[in-house]
């Protein structure tokens, strides 16, 4: 996991070759995953960019750490 640089955030759509609006862009989970803050729902989400498939939804970034934690 690699947490993005300010630039990599602030210019998502760019960076990733996505379209998709009103999220933000915080970790690099790697293998084309992010996670993302969906600002419409108010919850973080797990994003593959290749098909722009959302998956793995919680509340707070401790839940997800939770989750992950759960897939070692």
């Amino acid at each position: 996991m690699r947490l993005l640089s300010k630039d990599e955030i602030l210019n998502y759509q760019e960076e990733l070759n996505i379209k998709m609006d009103n999220i933000i862009t915080l970790i690099d989970l790697y293998d084309n995953n992010f996670l993302i803050y969906n600002i419409n729902k108010n919850i973080f989400e797990k994003l593959n960019i290749v098909d722009e498939t959302i998956f793995d939804k919680t509340n707070t970034i401790e839940n997800y750490l939770k989750l992950l934690k759960n897939y070692n």
